[in-house]
């Protein structure tokens, strides 16, 4: 049976309002968490979070246990990321309970805070049926 839960877009300026989605993220090795808000972003292969998160909950972001890669980000621009060991979860619209829970999974981290932590297709987006309604702004997830 599939569970519905619907999140209300959160006002970050004046007049803008960004789907955003309460989540946790645990570094499994330590088990350390954080709880914060990641943007559904629909043009993102992969989950990226920024420097801090890897800080945070203790990972050596460049170490040599990090997986190193290249990716294209907007325009020409490449993007340096160091992939760790994450878990992700999915806080309720209450933020009382966790609704849904990722396996492990390796998330890109930068080497600079000037990026949301984004939840992009794989790890996040390709487990629900989402639907962005910007008129409402609201966000409906579906957790088959």
């Amino acid at each position: 049976m599939a569970q519905t839960h619907v999140y209300s877009f959160v006002k970050v300026d004046k007049e803008i309002y960004r789907p955003l989605l309460p989540i946790v993220i645990i570094n499994p090795i330590n088990n350390l968490s954080q709880i914060i808000f990641g943007l559904l972003d629909t043009g993102a292969d992969e989950c990226l979070f920024p420097k801090f998160i890897a800080e945070q909950l203790k990972h050596d972001l460049k170490s040599d246990s990090a997986e190193f890669c290249s990716n294209q980000g907007i325009g020409e621009t490449k993007v340096d990321l160091w992939k760790h060991p994450f878990k992700i979860q999915l806080m309720s619209p209450d933020r009382k309970t966790i609704v849904w829970k990722s396996k492990q999974c390796l998330v890109g981290c930068t080497d600079h805070d000037n990026v949301p932590v984004l939840l992009g297709c794989a790890n996040f987006l390709c487990n629900f049926r989402i639907t962005l309604n910007y008129l409402s702004k609201k966000i409906i997830i579906e957790i088959p």
